[in-house]
């Protein structure tokens, strides 16, 4: 009688082992699946807000410029921001005529012979603007700025001082966001129109001088490059890449020196050189080289300084077809 006692005992007990088994291992299971499947339902979440996002984005972009039913030029619509208002109007103001100081060789009166070669900056205004243009005013030189669309008072201010120094205020997009740029060919034309008019209304000038963000032989671009082209020539807009790089586009953090170095040594393999270079608020060391770059052209007997002009001939990694 014990003995059949201690084998139901040990049946009842091993059927509860059992069960308990079978609860740690649906736990176990239970563990594992719900926190997959809660990562797997976020980054589904997480990729709808990101198209979201972009759509909105595209849709803010097309909603900046609105057709003028008179005129059928683009306009500037919404609200102005509160450090536009004590801005001077470009209309009160002449603000393109150039300032009274050494007499400038143009690109139509350089001598054969003479090597070219255009400074230009890309991304700015920024915080370092004003010293680069303070550097560029000391050795009476005059370089080309590719800009994007801020509208802070000292940005303002700098695109209208990029102007009356007798600089050339080029575009280079309104919101440098290249999914945003180069989702389509309608956001494209868009980003650019709505910088040329935002510049216009600005300074009294429209820029006809552009450069593709990562220029026209980047790899980032969801439309085809000649569809932009082809928008550009139709507005009477001439698009500039480079055949010298600084070198200070690239995060490796660069020294003055060797900034100054890659372009000189850059300079020294062509006859027209458009120099890349960034005017951004962490390129202290562009900043920086300036000076050593200017210093060791000027004391050059064949070489000239000029700004990108309608003149100028383009040097363009794409070509149109």
């Amino acid at each position: 009688m014990g003995t059949i006692v201690n084998i139901e005992e040990e049946n009842r007990r091993r059927r509860r082992i059992n069960k308990i088994k079978k609860i740690i291992i649906c736990l176990v299971i239970v563990a594992i699946i719900v926190p997959v499947a809660i990562s797997g339902m976020l980054a589904v979440k997480v990729v709808m807000l990101e198209k979201e996002l972009a759509n909105l984005r595209a849709a803010t972009a097309k909603t900046l410029f609105a057709t003028n039913e008179q005129t059928g030029e683009p306009k500037v619509i919404g609200e102005q921001t509160d450090t536009a208002d004590d801005f001077v109007n470009p209309d009160d103001t002449d603000i393109a005529a150039l300032p009274d100081d050494t007499e400038q060789i143009t690109e139509n009166d350089t001598p054969d012979g003479l090597k070219k070669v255009y400074l230009t900056f890309d991304d700015g205004p920024s915080d370092n603007t004003d010293e680069i243009l303070d550097i560029l005013k000391e050795y009476n030189v005059k370089a080309t700025f590719f800009v994007v669309a801020k509208n802070d008072k000292a940005s303002l201010d700098r695109y209208n001082r990029i102007v009356r120094e007798g600089h050339t205020l080029a575009m280079h997009s309104y919101t440098h966001i290249y999914n945003q740029i180069y989702g389509d060919i309608e956001a494209y034309k868009n980003d650019v129109i709505s910088l040329q008019n935002y510049l216009y209304d600005i300074t009294g000038v429209r820029p006809s001088i552009y450069r593709f963000p990562g220029g026209s032989s980047n790899t980032v671009m969801n439309i085809n490059v000649q569809d932009c082209i082809d928008f550009l020539d139709e507005q009477g807009i001439t698009y500039f890449d480079w055949n010298v790089a600084s070198g200070d586009a690239t995060g490796n953090g660069y020294p003055a020196s060797v900034i100054a170095e890659n372009i000189m040594t850059g300079v020294a393999k062509h006859q027209d050189s458009v120099v890349l270079m960034h005017d951004a608020s962490d390129k202290d060391a562009t900043v920086a080289a300036l000076p050593i770059i200017l210093e060791n052209f000027l004391e050059m007997d064949d070489i000239v300084l000029l700004p990108i002009t309608e003149d100028s001939v383009p040097i363009q990694h794409t070509k149109k077809n």
